[in-house]
């Protein structure tokens, strides 16, 4: 449970890095569109996602040790 605390206040920190460094304005807007269909409605993937998403699976490699 420890190592998960850790890779979530990493990930937390590297993005509030990220956000001071370029600014909200660049992490707000969108990176992926995803279209709707028939049965949803069409969203947007933000770059703070991917950004974070990135991220989080490097520090979770990182902490797992491989």
């Amino acid at each position: 449970m420890g190592k998960v605390i850790v890779a979530v206040l990493a990930t937390c920190a590297t993005l509030g890095i990220l956000f001071h460094l370029f600014g909200n304005n660049v992490f707000s807007q969108t990176a992926v569109t995803v279209p709707g269909t028939a049965h949803t409605s069409p969203f947007g993937i933000t770059w703070t996602l991917v950004v974070g998403g990135v991220i989080g699976f490097a520090v979770w490699r990182i902490v797992k040790g491989k």
